[in-house]
């Protein structure tokens, strides 16, 4: 009998291992907005690297406080919507958290000589924290100011919207749990059966 109660315990501990172990997915919707300073400079001969950093005083569904994008251009392409590649962003948090991704500029047209608007396409690759497993995209859309018409450096403003999908997979510590719980629900039903048949 104590052998069949040991069975029941681990076969408890592999089903609640699997259980555990099965990430959870959360669909959320994601949002953030900012502004901060523009900087283009050359990276070889024949590329610049733009690097634009964002404050967002506002974004969900987790706090994140600065974002990083940077992408290759090649002044020699025409539209500037063909002429970036390795375009990649990176949204991080004092406290840890972090979303990573790439993205795509659709449109960019210019109000005038230092006025630029623009649009585009963003997809996220993995991300940090309350971010892990973080999957989705979106939409982007802003203006960057320039500081004059060499378009070196300046001031964006940004927006993004969109969707985000959180692969969730349980700690260590709600295994234990779980498997804990299984193991006394046998326990009990092992001492109730044996209670049972003594009578």
């Amino acid at each position: 009998m104590k052998l069949k109660f040991l069975f029941h315990v681990a076969a408890a501990v592999l089903f609640s291992t699997f259980l555990a172990q099965t990430p959870a997915q959360a669909a959320l919707i994601f949002s953030a907005s900012g502004s901060g300073s523009l900087v283009i400079v050359p990276s070889s001969p024949t590329l610049l690297e733009e690097t634009i950093t964002i404050t967002f005083p506002t974004a969900t569904p987790f706090p994140l406080d600065t974002g990083v994008f940077q992408t290759s251009i090649d002044p020699t392409v025409t539209p500037v919507t063909d002429a970036l590649s390795n375009s990649r962003f990176r949204l991080s948090s004092a406290a840890g958290d972090a979303v990573f991704g790439t993205y795509r500029l659709l449109s960019s047209v210019f109000q005038s000589d230092v006025n630029e608007t623009f649009s585009g396409l963003f997809t996220f690759t993995g991300g940090e924290g309350n971010y892990s497993g973080a999957s989705g995209g979106g939409n982007f859309g802003g203006t960057n100011v320039y500081n004059d018409a060499s378009h070196l450096a300046g001031v964006s403003n940004l927006s993004a919207n969109g969707s985000l999908t959180l692969t969730l997979v349980p700690e260590p510590a709600t295994l234990a749990l779980i498997a804990l719980g299984l193991a006394g629900i046998f326990f009990g039903r092992f001492k109730a059966r044996n209670s049972v048949s003594i009578a």
